[in-house]
């Protein structure tokens, strides 16, 4: 991957999944955050609330803490 400010939201979310993070979950945050970023959306407290739920499944995917 280039250097990681200059990597688009989709290398950074290949490489993750290439490093062993659960596809789905990491394919919602970057879903999530492309439409914020770059579709106009508004940040909400629905969206921000799922990218949190995504964020737990990849934790908890991994053996992380569940805080």
């Amino acid at each position: 991957m280039r250097n990681g400010e200059a990597a688009t939201a989709g290398e950074i979310a290949r490489s993750a999944v290439d490093a062993g993070y659960p596809s789905g979950p990491v394919e919602r945050l970057t879903a999530l955050f492309r439409r914020v970023r770059y579709g106009g959306y508004e940040q909400t407290d629905e969206r921000n609330e799922q990218a949190q739920s995504a964020l737990q499944r990849v934790r908890s995917a991994l053996g992380g803490d569940d805080d």
